[in-house]
């Protein structure tokens, strides 16, 4: 406060002070008396005032020389205070003894809490252990030294500093540690920025390479360098020319030209040739590298190698032909439902089968509208059955339609598979197909099997019938002509028993004759012997299923009750499956007779209790047979059907027969008719 207030009251100052000197120059003169001789007046008067000019230009001198040395002083405090770095002065116990305003300003605390304070109270816990040896270490030599730590504010913030430090000895015993430090907060945050880039550009798989502006290459990543084949040292000071292989358009280098020029991006595809010989394909992004002025200094290429990918999307494209070239020989639609959005996206083909608008948008209700109304619900549950199936999410289906254009009727076969996230169905491709040609086709060969089949029947039956008739006719006739005469002779009263006699026993010959003929006609038409085997009833059951629908008899709902654990019984397999092929042709006839679409027939397999048989039954859902038509069901030519000759199920009572077993009906059943037969077990 002294030097800024004799900065400002300087003629006080001087006043004082030229009173001071005057009182102790009269005490000096006082203490010691001159002792030279005594100078006249005049002079004397003379010599005091050029001496009192001497020591006022004296008194100026240093008058100005303090008023410049205030202002020194005042410029050392000004840089001192208000410097860019913080200073600090710590004693050897490590306590701050001086700060400056930036110090105080970093640090975010008043100069008088700052002073006295330990310096490693400030030092981030992480960086405290380096601080300590570094103290030490400075404090025992007069090297200076720089360090980088943390410090933590007075607000509990941190800063990352650099710090200057340099020993300072104001005497023997007391040395100072100044320290100068700057904030470099920034800086580290920068340069880990900078840090984090240069690794994400080393390590990534995409190839870097950074040109000047005269094309000379001055950095490449190591993936451009797998990429290319070639070393960095190889590829560093080259033009990347020595990349070209000769199979890049020319229009394409001259694009390139053309929007560096203009100071542009540009983005296109290079065919390189590889350090190897061999021909890769880069996806490339070029851009120009401006500084802050605006000015253009290098060039940054981001090159992907996409030949995998090209190769990908030739064969994709093959395939795509490939697929579109099945599904115009085949026929074949391609649709794919959205099972999220419940949307389905059907290609040109599907539309066409469905008959729908290319345009028009498909969600499942408008395709079950589609869907004929009988078929609705199977459809329906094949659908539900393939969302769960997650094991498979296969989806296969028959079902019939009703086109939107024509309103006819199609028949049409779906497959498809059922995609899975995380559990939760989300998409359902595949593929359709109109099958109706090949359906009417199949119908008319069906037709055309049965009326042969029928034909064929009748022929047997008319021959087997001619045939009887043939072998009994005779027989029959001398039976009618001895019943007649016997018949005469007990009207007339005839008492002669030995003509009777001979007349009966004549009629009895004939009827045994005709017996023996009927036999030998039978033995005849069945002659062969029957090759038994073991054979599964499990599987025979489900060929002759099988067998049936293809044979036209495809009208109803089989429902299977078989058992696994039974035991092979000895059978003819194609005559056993003929005779359950004709079982279940007569219940589905039965039941469409009586009205009943796709009527049930169960099929029951089971072993009989005690016995050395199995026992399968054949019921289905129609009306059932009245007590006449039960009794008289297995009597040749006997049919209860519009069509037919009536010697099917005869014959299958035959075979069954034949095999050891025995067929028959049951007259009692409650609902429909159902049919028995037994076959023994394989010893």
């Amino acid at each position: 406060m002294m030097i800024r207030a004799s900065r400002y009251h300087q003629g006080e100052v001087m006043t004082e002070d030229n009173t001071k000197l005057r009182d102790q120059a009269e005490y000096e003169l006082t203490a010691k008396p001159p002792i030279a001789k005594p100078i006249p007046p005049e002079k004397l008067l003379h010599e005091l005032h050029v001496y009192q000019i001497e020591l006022e230009m004296q008194n100026e001198t240093l008058r100005q020389s303090q008023i410049a040395l205030e202002e020194s002083r005042d410029r050392y405090v000004d840089l001192y205070e208000f410097a860019p770095v913080g200073y600090l002065s710590l004693t050897p116990d490590g306590l701050i003894a001086e700060a400056n305003l930036t110090a105080t300003t970093g640090l975010r605390i008043d100069r008088i809490k700052l002073l006295q304070r330990r310096f490693s109270q400030f030092v981030a816990p992480e960086d405290r252990e380096l601080w300590e040896y570094a103290f030490v270490s400075l404090m025992n030599s007069s090297q200076p030294k720089i360090l980088e730590l943390a410090l933590r504010r007075e607000d509990r913030t941190v800063m990352d500093v650099r710090l200057h430090c340099t020993r300072r000895d104001r005497d023997e015993t007391h040395p100072v540690l100044r320290i100068a430090f700057s904030d470099i907060t920034e800086f580290k945050a920068a340069d880990k920025q900078l840090r984090k880039l240069s690794l994400a550009v080393e390590q990534s798989p995409i190839s870097i390479m950074i040109t000047n502006t005269t094309g000379v290459i001055e950095f490449v990543n190591p993936a451009c360098c797998l990429n290319s084949g070639y070393a960095a040292a190889e590829l560093i000071g080259q033009n990347p020319r020595l990349l070209q292989s000769g199979l890049t358009p020319t229009a394409t280098y001259q694009a390139l030209r053309n929007s560096l020029t203009a100071g542009k991006v540009w983005q296109g595809q290079f065919i390189n040739r590889h350090k190897d010989g061999s021909l890769y394909t880069d996806a490339a992004t070029i851009s120009p590298l401006r500084q802050t002025n605006g000015q253009i200094t290098h060039y940054v290429s981001v090159q992907e190698n996409i030949t995998p990918l090209k190769q990908a999307m030739d064969e994709l494209v093959i395939a795509g032909n490939r697929l579109r070239l099945a599904q115009t020989s085949t026929g074949l639609g391609v649709y794919d439902r959205n099972l999220v959005n419940r949307t389905i996206d059907w290609d040109t083909r599907a539309r066409e089968i469905f008959g729908v608008e290319l345009n028009e948008v498909i969600t499942h209700q408008k395709f079950m509208e589609i869907v004929h109304p009988d078929d609705r619900k199977a459809t329906q549950a094949a659908f539900d059955h393939a969302l769960a199936s997650i094991d498979t999410g296969s989806y296969q289906i028959p079902y019939r339609i009703i086109n939107r254009k024509d309103k006819k009727i199609h028949y049409i076969e779906a497959d498809g598979k059922v995609f899975f996230d995380a559990g939760k169905p989300i998409r359902l491709v595949g593929v359709v197909r109109d099958v109706t040609d090949s359906k009417q086709l199949e119908q008319e060969l069906k037709a055309q099997r049965n009326a042969m089949g029928l034909l064929i029947n009748r022929q047997v039956a008319s021959q087997t019938a001619a045939a009887i008739a043939h072998e009994i006719n005779q027989p029959l006739a001398s039976i009618s002509a001895y019943s007649e005469a016997a018949l005469q002779m007990l009207k007339s009263g005839n008492q002669n028993p030995e003509k009777l006699e001979h007349a009966l026993q004549s009629a009895v010959a004939q009827s045994q004759r005709a017996g023996r003929s009927l036999h030998e006609l039978l033995e005849f038409l069945h002659q062969g012997d029957i090759a038994l085997e073991p054979v599964d009833l499990n599987e025979v059951v489900c060929d002759a299923l099988a067998a049936a629908e293809e044979s036209g008899c495809d009208g109803f709902s089989p429902k299977i009750e078989l058992s696994p654990d039974i035991q092979p019984v000895l059978s003819n397999y194609l005559q056993l499956q003929k005779v359950l092929i004709n079982l279940f042709c007569n219940s589905a006839e039965a039941m469409h007779a009586a009205g009943i679409q796709r009527g049930e027939i169960t099929i029951r397999i089971q072993t009989i209790a005690g016995k050395k048989m199995a026992l399968t039954t054949i019921q289905d859902s129609g009306p059932g047979l009245d007590a006449a038509s039960a009794q008289r069901i297995f009597e040749p030519f006997f049919t209860t059907k519009s069509k037919g000759v009536g010697l099917g199920l005869a014959i299958s009572r035959a075979l069954i027969e034949a095999q050891g077993g025995q067929l028959w009906v049951d007259a009692s059943a409650d609902s429909g008719a159902v049919f028995h037969f037994t076959l023994p077990y394989c010893s």
